[in-house]
């Protein structure tokens, strides 16, 4: 004859615990792998690509102007924000754990696309294209209407996003300009908001800096051959970042970056695949 089992309440609240803490561990869980599509829209996207650096004393206006962008982005309005935190200013006492020398050869490529003398911080390009409008208006997460442009590109990109820092990227890119055939390229970037450095040395000296869209990795340039549409993957390990503040964006422009085609970017994904 079956008998129930009594336990004390020592026993009882162990147990509770337990079953508990597995529960949590199994609805954590369940919000991975998380999966998301994003399109590109019927017109050409504004990219910003801020250059700084956390050892410039000039650079913070320019952060915060950027991170202004933060929770104002739509759809309707598809700007994407990035911040490359350059190198070239860790000599002076300060090493910036954001810089990379990748981010500096992208600002000197810039500079040379533009036929511009020499590189600086804090320097924002929009669209490829050397910019003063930020310090024109001063308003943080505002950038003066430009007019629309006609894309050369369409892009989807998915996005599988995985508990153990793997982040998989699928990127379908269709040239709409047979003639780009062989001089397309694509640029994959991991950005994230919400950091912070309490800066000790150089120019910034005492001051706690804040960060938004900042490229923690940059992938490229890949070719795109195909006027027809290609698959560009790439797998980012990234465990460091947070998922909820993380994004990724794809940039296809002409390889000697006189043009961007097309941009887009979109969340890592929590939860249900979407």
């Amino acid at each position: 004859m079956p008998r129930s089992l009594r336990l004390n309440p020592a026993i009882r609240s162990s147990t509770l615990a337990v079953l508990i803490s597995g529960a949590l561990a199994i609805s954590s869980n369940s919000a991975f792998p998380a999966s998301c599509t994003v399109h590109s829209g019927a017109t050409r996207a504004t990219v910003i690509e801020l250059f700084t650096s956390e050892g410039c004393s000039s650079c913070p206006p320019a952060d915060r102007w950027l991170s202004g962008f933060v929770n104002k982005l739509t759809q309707a309005s598809p700007i994407i924000p990035l911040a490359f935190h350059v190198d070239y200013w860790d000599y002076i006492g300060w090493k910036d754990r954001f810089a990379s020398a990748k981010f500096t050869a992208r600002q000197r490529e810039r500079v040379r696309s533009n036929r511009g003398s020499f590189a600086y911080t804090p320097q924002i390009l929009i669209n490829g294209r050397d910019s003063s409008t930020w310090r024109a208006i001063r308003v943080p997460g505002k950038l003066d209407p430009t007019a629309t442009s006609t894309p050369g590109a369409e892009l989807a990109m998915h996005i599988d996003t995985h508990q153990n820092g793997k982040i998989s990227v699928d990127l379908e890119t269709k040239l709409l300009d047979a003639s780009d055939e062989g001089r397309a390229v694509v640029y994959l970037a991991l950005f994230e908001n919400g950091l912070s450095s309490s800066v000790a040395a150089g120019e910034n000296t005492g001051r706690q800096l804040h960060h938004d869209f900042v490229v923690r990795e940059w992938i490229g340039p890949l070719p795109v051959g195909q006027p027809g549409g290609e698959m560009t993957r790439h797998v980012f390990m990234r465990p460091d970042v947070v998922p909820e503040n993380t994004g990724v964006a794809a940039l296809v422009e002409l390889t000697d970056g006189s043009r961007l085609l097309q941009a887009l970017s979109g969340p890592l994904c929590h939860g249900a695949g979407s």
